[in-house]
C-alpha cells in the first residue's frame, strides 16, 4: 500500500465496521481486507486497538463476519490448485488474511465477556455445504426450470460435518509452513505442493533445502499467527493455565501424524540451533539487532518451546493424551544430534562471555533470546535422559554450569530479571541430581581467569566444586533479598553434590562456614517460623561431605574444628539467650560498635590483599544477618586472618544491568506466585468434579524445591519455647558434634588459632588419620544414604514456568519497528491488550546512552557498530547487480543547532533527530568533532571523537588483526571477516571553523595512524588502501587536502559542481567520493511509477555520474525521497542501476529488504 489514497480507503473501511450494523457477508466490501494492505505494518498501524475494540463491543456481527471472511478466504486460497498465483490465488491475499487474524485474535482472547461466543465460533463443530451442493449453487442458467423444492429448507445431504473453524485454521497454517513457492522452494521430487520437508540441516536432515528472503518472510508471518493463536495462554491466570490449558496448543501437540510432527519439530529446532549471530568476531549483536533472519529464529524457538513444555490437561477420563512433540524430542539419541544441540545453545549463551573488555559499553550483553535458549536447555535436560548423560559424561555440563552462574550473577539484583535467575538455579538443581555431575565437579577449573569480571574469583586455584560453592554463597549474600525464595533450591544444589565432592579448598570451606554463621544467628533463626529449615539444609551439606569424604576434605574438617564453639552454641541455643543476643546487637548498633547486617567473614588462610579489601565490597544479605557476638564466628580468634582466593571480584555495573527492557514483568515470580499461593491443597480438593487437572510428561521428579517459592513470609511471628523445641532437637548436628568430640581433645589449641601457623598445617595434614578413631569410623562406615533432590513439577510450578516463557515471548515482540532495540519484523502483537498471565509494568524512561542514543551525536558509536556488524559486504569490484553491497550511515538535516565545543572549537550540528542514510560500498558519515554536543549542556569530557569512534574502530581492527603464534606476518584486515580487504569509508562532517576543526580531527586520528590502519596517499600519486578511509565533508577545507602530497585523509567533493573551475582538477586521489543533494541536483520527484525520473532528470543524473566516473570518483546522492515507500524504492533502484557508488537510504531495514 504505497499510495496514501489506498491507506485512506482502507482506514475508511475500518470505520465502516463499527458504524454500519450487519454488513452482508457477500458484500464486496470484505475483499478490501486482503486486497489493500501491502505489509504487516499497514495492518497494525491502521487497524488500531480502539478500532478493534469499538467493532468488537458495538458491532459484534461485523466483527464475526470479518473473522469468518478472512479465515475462509485463507483456507480457500490454500486449497486452490493454482496457489500461489498472482492472478488466480495471490500470495498477497494469504498474507493479508494472516495479518488481519494476527491483529484481531488478541482482542478476542482478552474479552472475558466473549468466552462463550469464542468457544462456539472457533471450537464448535460446523456444517458445510458439500462440493456437489456448492457446484449446484454456482451453475444457474436463465432457461433452467425451477426446482419443485425451491423455497424449501436445504436437504440434510447437502451438508457435511466439518472440523471446528480453529482446527481447520491451524491445519491450514501448518500446511502453509511447508507450501512450495510460498514457504519452501519448489522441490522437483515432490508430488504435492504441500511437502513436509525439514527446512534446515541438523537433527533429522543432513542437507538444507534452499531458501530466500521471501520464503523466510512468509514463514515468519505464519509462525507469528500460530504464536498468536497459542498466545491465548497470556489471557489466563497462571493458577488456572496448566489446569485449563489452551485448546489451540492441545490440538497441535496431540496430533498423531508422525511425519508432520517430526518435520515441524526438526524445522523449528534446526532453524533456531543453526543461527550464528557472530559470524564475524565482534560481539555487538545486541546493538546491531538488524539481521532480518533473527525474527525467524526467535519465532521458531518460541513456538518450539510453547509446544515442548505444554502439559496436556487431564479431562478426568483417564490418562491425558500424549504431547507428541515432547515425546519425540525425548527420544533423540544420536551423539551427533546432541552435539548439534549443545553447539547451538552455547553459541547463543556464550556470546556475552566472549569479550571481557571493550571500549563500547554493553559488549557483553546477551542476545535477546538467551532466556528462551536457557529454557530449551532445561527442557532438553528434563525430557531426554540420554542428553543428560551426554553433557555430563562429556563434561559439557561444566560449560552450562558457568553459563548459569554467569546469567544468575548478572541479573541477581534486577527485579525484572528474577525469572531468569531462578531459571538458572533450577537448571543447576536438575543437573546436580545426577551423581556423575557431582563427581565431575572435582576436576580442576583451569581457565577461571578468562571469565568475565562479574563471575571471576581473585586468585582462584580450585575445582569446579569450589567455584560452585563460592558462587552460590555470593548469590545468597549479594542478591539484596531478591533470591530469598530460592535459597532452598541453592542449598539443595549443594546437598546433591556434597556426597561426591573431594578436596574442597580452604576458600570454599570458608564460604560454607560463613553461611553457617549467618544462618545460625539468633536474629535469623527467630525472624520467622521457617528459617531454621535453611540451617538444617546447610548442616545436611556439611554432614554429607564429612560422612562421604572425611579423608579427602581435611580443610572442611579443620573449619568445623576451628569454629566448634559455634556449632556447640547452636545445640545449646535457647529462646531466652537468642532474644538477649538480638537485643545486645541492637544496642551495639545504636552505639555504632556493630558492623550491622553484613555477613561475617570467617577465614581459613591468610591473604594480605584480602586484609586490605574494603568492607564496602560486601553486600548486606537480607534475612541472613551477621551477629557480632558470642554467637558469631571469629570472636574467639585473635588473628586477623583473611581468606586466600575466595573474595569475588567486585562486580562492575555491567551495561546489561543498566540497559534492561523497558517493561518489567513483576509476575516473573512475585505476582504469579501470589496467585498460586491462593490455591491451597484443601481448596483444590473442593474443585468441582471433572475439573481438568494437570500432568507433566517425561520430567524428572523427586523431592520438591519449588514449595518454598509459594510460602509467604510470616508477619508478626512470635517465637515460642514450644516452637523452638519442635525443631531444635531435630537439627542434624550429630555428625558434626561427634567429630568435634572425637578429634578436638587430641589437638593443641595453638593449631586452631592461626590457619597459617606450622601447627595448623601439621594438623590439616594429619586429620585424615583420625578416620581410625572409633567414633569417626562409625560415622564414615555408615554414611547417610544419598538422596538426590531434583525439581518436582506441580500445577503451581508449571504456572510459574509458563508465565515465564510467555513473558519472554511478549517482551521480544513488544518493541516495534525502528525503535531502539526492536527486532526487524516485530509489530507488537500483544501490545495494549489485557494480559492476565503476568503483569506488564512500564518502567521510567532512561536517559540517553550510547546504546539508547538521544540525538545524532549520541548515536554515532551505536550506528557505527551496527553497520559493521550487521552486513555481509563485498568489495566494489565484485558488486552484484542483484543487491547493493555495502551500507553506510549519514547524519544530516535542515535544522541547525549551534553548540559550543568544550575544547574551544565550535560546531553546527545539522540534525536534532536521527536521520539515517545509507550508502554503499561503505560510508559512515557523522557530525564529529574532538568534543561534540548539540548544546553546551550536552558536552562532556567523555564524549570525544576518540572515545566514541576512534577507539571502537580500533578495538574492532585489533581483533581482526590478532598477534599470536599462528600469525607470523602483519595483517591489514578490515572490519568484516567475509571481506577483509574492504575499506571502511569514515566521513567526518565539519560544519564551522573548518581549518581549526579539521586540524584537530587530523590529530585525533593518530591512534589509527600509528597502527597503519588508514588509507594513505604518498607523493601525490601512490594510493594504498587501508582498513579505514577518512573523508572530510561539510566545511572541510579543500586547501587542507588537495595540496598535501602525503596524507591519510580525503575530501568529499560536490558532485553537481565537479565541472566548476574550483573542482576541475579533482580526481579520485583527492576525492574518492563526491556527494550532492539529490533534489537540488536532479529535481523533485513527482511520479510513483517506473521510470521514476523524467528524461531531463535522468540525463542530469547520468551526466553527473559519468563526470565523476571519468576522474575515478564514486557518486553519492543524499536527501533522496523517503516517502511514499514505492517512490523511495524506485529511486533506490534507479540510482543503483545507473551506477552510483554509494546508495543512500533513510531506512536500513527497508533497503535490506528491497535488495
Amino acid at each position: 500500500m504505497g499510495a496514501s489514497e489506498s491507506k485512506l480507503v482502507f482506514k475508511q473501511g475500518i470505520f465502516r465496521l463499527s458504524e454500519e450494523k450487519e454488513i452482508p457477508a457477500d458484500d464486496p466490501y470484505w475483499t478490501r481486507f486482503w486486497e489493500l494492505p501491502e505489509s504487516t505494518e499497514d495492518v497494525f498501524s491502521l487497524f488500531t486497538p480502539a478500532d478493534i475494540r469499538r467493532t468488537r463491543d458495538h458491532a459484534l456481527s461485523n466483527f464475526e463476519t470479518l473473522l469468518l471472511s478472512v479465515s475462509s478466504r485463507l483456507i480457500v486460497l490454500k486449497n486452490h490448485p493454482s496457489f500461489p498465483d498472482p492472478d488466480l490465488a495471490p500470495e498477497r491475499d494469504v498474507l493479508n488474511c494472516v495479518r488481519i487474524l494476527t491483529r484481531l485474535l488478541p482482542f478476542v482472547y482478552e474479552a472475558e465477556h466473549l468466552e462463550d461466543w469464542e468457544e462456539k465460533f472457533f471450537w464448535a463443530r460446523r456444517k458445510k455445504k458439500t462440493r456437489q451442493a456448492q457446484i449446484a449453487g454456482e451453475v444457474l442458467f436463465d432457461e433452467a426450470q425451477s426446482d419443485p423444492r425451491d423455497g424449501q429448507s436445504p436437504r440434510a445431504e447437502e451438508y457435511e460435518d466439518v472440523k471446528p473453524l480453529a482446527e481447520e485454521l491451524i491445519d491450514t497454517l501448518l500446511d502453509l509452513l511447508f507450501f512450495a513457492d510460498f514457504t519452501i522452494p519448489v522441490l522437483p521430487t515432490a508430488k504435492s505442493k504441500i511437502s513436509y520437508s525439514i527446512w534446515q540441516s541438523g537433527v533429522g536432515c543432513n542437507t538444507a533445502m534452499g531458501s530466500s528472503k521471501t520464503l523466510e518472510h512468509n514463514r515468519c508471518e505464519v509462525l507469528r499467527l500460530l504464536l498468536t493463536m497459542t498466545g491465548k495462554a497470556m489471557y489466563l491466570p497462571s493458577n488456572t493455565l496448566p489446569v485449563q490449558g489452551v485448546k489451540a496448543i492441545t490440538y497441535i501437540t496431540t496430533c498423531q501424524d508422525k511425519q508432520s510432527v517430526l518435520t515441524l519439530l526438526c524445522s523449528l529446532l534446526n532453524t533456531a540451533m543453526k543461527y550464528n549471530p557472530a559470524a564475524w568476531r565482534v560481539p555487538y549483536d545486541h546493538v546491531v539487532w538488524k539481521d532480518p533472519k533473527q525474527i525467524l529464529v526467535i519465532y521458531c524457538l518460541q513456538l518450539l518451546l510453547v509446544l515442548l513444555l505444554y502439559p496436556i490437561p487431564e479431562d478426568g477420563r483417564g490418562a491425558p493424551p500424549k504431547n507428541y512433540y515432547r515425546h519425540y524430542f525425548g527420544r533423540l539419541h544420536r551423539p551427533q544430534d546432541f552435539q548439534f544441540l549443545v553447539d547451538g545453545m552455547t553459541r547463543i549463551l556464550n556470546q556475552p562471555m566472549q569479550v571481557t573488555t571493550s571500549y563500547l559499553p554493553g559488549s557483553q550483553r546477551s542476545v535477546k533470546w538467551a532466556p528462551e535458549m536457557l529454557i530449551l536447555f532445561w527442557e532438553t535436560l528434563q525430557c531426554n535422559k540420554r542428553f543428560r548423560s551426554f553433557i555430563i559424561d562429556s563434561n559439557r555440563s561444566h560449560d552450562f554450569l558457568i553459563l548459569c552462574i554467569f546469567y544468575a550473577m548478572e541479573y541477581r539484583t534486577e527485579p525484572s530479571k528474577q525469572g531468569i535467575v531462578r531459571l538458572c538455579i533450577f537448571i543447576l538443581q536438575t543437573m546436580s541430581a545426577e551423581p556423575n555431575f557431582g563427581k565431575s565437579l572435582n576436576m580442576k577449573f583451569e581457565a577461571q581467569e578468562t571469565l568475565p569480571q562479574s563471575i571471576r574469583l581473585l586468585k582462584f586455584r580450585g575445582s569446579y566444586a569450589d567455584y560452585l560453592i563460592m558462587s552460590i554463597q555470593t548469590l545468597m549474600t549479594t542478591s539484596k533479598g531478591n533470591l530469598d525464595t530460592v535459597y532452598p533450591a541453592l542449598l539443595i544444589i549443594l546437598t546433591n553434590v556434597a556426597p561426591h565432592i573431594k578436596h574442597i579448598s580452604p576458600s570454599a570451606c570458608s564460604k560454607v562456614i560463613q553461611l553457617f554463621s549467618s544462618m545460625s544467628a539468633p536474629s535469623f533463626l527467630l525472624a520467622n517460623e521457617t528459617n531454621h529449615t535453611l540451617l538444617a539444609s546447610l548442616l545436611d551439606v556439611i554432614n554429607a561431605v564429612l560422612e562421604h569424604g572425611f579423608t579427602e576434605n581435611p580443610y572442611l574438617v579443620y573449619a568445623v574444628l576451628k569454629y566448634k564453639d559455634r556449632f556447640e552454641a547452636v545445640r545449646a541455643f535457647t529462646l531466652e539467650s537468642g532474644q538477649q543476643e538480638i537485643e545486645r546487637q541492637r544496642e551495639k548498633r545504636k552505639a555504632g560498635d556493630a558492623p550491622g547486617d553484613f555477613i561475617a567473614s570467617p577465614t581459613l588462610s591468610h591473604s594480605e590483599e584480602d586484609l586490605h579489601a574494603p568492607s564496602g565490597t560486601r553486600s548486606p544479605l537480607t534475612r541472613i544477618p551477621e551477629e557480632n557476638s558470642a554467637f558469631a564466628i571469629g570472636d574467639d580468634d585473635s588473628d586477623d586472618e583473611a581468606e586466600e582466593g575466595g573474595q569475588r571480584t567486585p562486580s562492575q555495573s555491567s551495561p546489561s544491568a543498566q540497559t534492561s527492557r523497558r517493561p518489567s514483568f513483576a509476575s516473573t515470580v512475585d505476582d504469579t506466585f501470589s496467585q498460586i499461593r491462593g490455591i491451597s491443597e484443601k481448596a483444590r480438593g473442593k474443585l468441582p468434579a471433572g475439573r481438568p487437572s494437570f500432568s507433566r510428561q517425561n520430567s524428572m521428579t523427586s523431592q520438591t524445591s519449588m514449595s518454598a517459592l509459594f510460602s509467604a513470609t510470616s508477619c508478626g511471628f512470635t517465637p515460642t519455647v514450644a516452637w523452638l523445641e519442635s525443631w531444635l532437637p531435630e537439627l542434624p548436628l550429630h555428625t558434626i558434634l561427634t567429630l568435634i568430640s572425637a578429634i578436638a581433645p587430641h589437638i593443641p589449641d595453638a593449631a586452631l588459632q592461626a590457619t597459617s601457623s606450622p601447627e595448623a598445617r601439621t594438623l590439616i595434614h594429619n586429620l585424615p588419620s583420625f578416620a581410625e578413631e572409633p567414633q569417626v569410623t562409625s560415622i564414615i562406615a555408615e554414611p547417610t544414604p544419598v538422596r538426590a533432590q531434583s525439581f518436582e513439577w506441580s500445577a503451581l510450578s508449571m504456572g510459574w514456568y509458563e508465565s515465564l516463557l510467555w513473558s519472554f515471548i511478549f517482551s521480544s515482540e513488544m518493541v516495534v519497528g525502528s525503535a531502539a532495540g526492536a527486532t526487524p519484523g516485530t509489530v507488537g502483537v500483544w501490545n495494549g491488550t489485557a494480559i492476565r498471565l503476568f503483569r506488564v509494568q512500564e518502567a521510567a524512561a532512561q536517559g540517553p546512552t550510547l546504546l539508547a542514543p538521544k540525538g545524532a551525536v549520541d548515536a554515532v558509536g551505536s550506528n557505527l557498530v551496527q553497520r559493521i556488524g550487521n552486513l555481509s559486504l563485498r568489495g566494489r569490484n565484485s558488486v552484484s547487480q542483484e543487491s547493493p553491497s555495502v551500507v553506510a550511515v549519514l547524519f544530516g538535516g535542515p535544522d541547525p543547532v549551534i553548540g559550543q565545543i568544550t575544547s574551544g572549537l565550535q560546531s553546527i550540528l545539522k540534525n536534532t533527530h536521527h536521520s539515517k542514510e545509507y550508502g554503499y560500498p561503505t560510508d559512515i558519515t557523522r557530525d564529529l568533532l574532538p568534543k561534540v554536543g548539540h548544546d553546551q549542556s550536552a558536552l562532556t569530557h567523555e564524549r570525544t571523537l576518540e572515545s566514541l569512534y576512534i577507539n571502537p574502530i580500533l578495538d574492532i581492527l585489533e581483533r581482526q588483526n590478532p598477534k599470536s603464534p599462528f600469525v607470523t606476518s602483519p595483517t591489514r584486515n578490515g572490519v568484516w571477516d567475509t571481506t577483509p580487504d574492504q575499506t571502511l569509508y569514515f566521513f567526518i562532517d565539519v560544519k564551522t571553523s573548518g581549518h581549526e576543526t579539521f586540524q584537530a580531527v587530523i590529530e585525533a586520528l593518530e591512534p589509527l595512524r600509528i597502527k597503519g590502519y588508514l588509507t594513505t596517499l604518498q607523493g601525490g600519486k601512490t594510493l594504498t588502501n587501508g582498513p579505514v578511509t577518512i573523508i572530510g565533508t561539510g566545511d572541510t577545507p579543500l586547501d587542507m587536502v588537495a595540496p598535501v602530497a602525503n596524507r591519510d585523509y580525503f575530501f568529499d567533493a560536490p558532485l553537481a559542481h565537479l565541472n566548476d573551475a574550483k573542482y576541475s582538477d579533482i580526481t579520485g586521489l583527492v576525492s574518492p567520493i563526491a556527494s550532492t543533494n539529490f533534489e537540488e541536483a536532479v529535481g523533485k520527484i513527482t511520479r510513483d511509477t517506473d521510470p521514476i525520473l523524467n528524461d531531463d532528470q535522468l540525463k542530469a543524473l547520468r551526466d553527473q555520474i559519468a563526470t565523476a566516473k571519468k576522474r575515478g570518483i564514486g557518486a553519492r546522492y543524499w536527501n533522496t525521497p523517503s516517502w511514499p515507500v514505492r517512490q523511495r524504492n524506485l529511486v533506490w533502484r534507479t540510482l543503483f542501476r545507473e551506477g552510483v557508488a554509494l546508495l543512500n537510504a533513510d531506512d536500513l531495514d527497508a533497503v535490506i529488504a528491497e535488495f
